[in-house]
């Protein structure tokens, strides 16, 4: 496995498995949605979401009609591609409007297709294991929902007899970090003491959801690599918290190889 930072997107490959993390950088949206925003619940312009969304899926070598993407809402919901069509279910196509499908994560046997997350704060995460692949969108509600186990149950049962001789590998991508994930003590009550940080002088704890989520995906037995950027720090990432809710989307789409 390898992660590369290629100055405007990170690239991952795994046995079987391909991923993509883009930045803010390429795109053709305006400020303060500059540049390359794939959201579509920003307020961007749709032509200009579309036109990025071609640019970031070609770094994969598909177009949007071969991106599948849902609607996220911070839970732990799964999509499972099952269609037996040639063509994805519209409702899940990056090439349409917002997806009618509600989810955190996405699971998919099919080749030439990839899975999307969009992302600014919360963490990508992908995850290749035999013939099966998924995408998942995990913030600290998802993660508190179980959406990595979830996920995993979904891939077992979607890998088939891989599980018996493959093993699962995940890269968790560009996200909040530790050094700047201030959360209440309601929050971080609901996570095991290791993953809670708390500084001196600091009024409020800290919360590390990359340790969380590597230590649920270590569980599992999954080899786990990174994309090791606070989405906050870094300036070619949009951040949520960093642009005051006023900032765009990045994506993390990922494919087998």
């Amino acid at each position: 496995m390898a992660v590369a930072d290629e100055d405007d997107h990170w690239t991952w490959t795994a046995p079987g498995a391909q991923a993509v993390f883009t930045t803010r950088e390429g795109g053709v949206s305006p400020a303060p949605l500059d540049s390359l925003n794939v959201g579509l619940h920003v307020g961007d312009d749709p032509a200009n979401v579309l036109a990025n969304r071609t640019h970031a899926a070609a770094l994969l070598g598909l177009d949007p009609s071969h991106v599948a993407g849902v609607t996220q809402v911070h839970g732990a919901d799964v999509w499972l591609d099952l269609a037996r069509t040639d063509e994805l279910p519209r409702e899940v196509r990056w090439d349409g409007g917002r997806s009618s499908v509600d989810a955190d994560a996405l699971v998919t046997t099919r080749a030439e297709v990839a899975l999307a997350v969009g992302i600014a704060d919360c963490m990508p995460i992908a995850i290749v294991w035999g013939p099966a692949i998924a995408a998942i969108h995990a913030g600290w509600r998802s993660l508190e929902g179980g959406v990595i186990e979830a996920t995993l149950a979904v891939l077992r049962r979607a890998a088939g007899n891989a599980v018996a001789t493959d093993t699962p590998h995940a890269v968790i991508g560009p996200a909040l970090g530790a050094c700047c994930m201030e959360v209440g003590d309601d929050v971080a009550a609901r996570f095991d003491a290791p993953v809670v940080v708390r500084r001196d002088g600091a009024p409020r704890p800290f919360l590390d959801t990359r340790a969380d989520a590597l230590r649920r995906l270590e569980a599992a037995g999954c080899v786990v690599e990174h994309v090791d950027v606070c989405t906050k720090d870094d300036p070619r990432c949009f951040s949520h918290r960093g642009d005051s809710g006023l900032g765009g989307r990045q994506a993390m789409l990922v494919r087998r190889a």
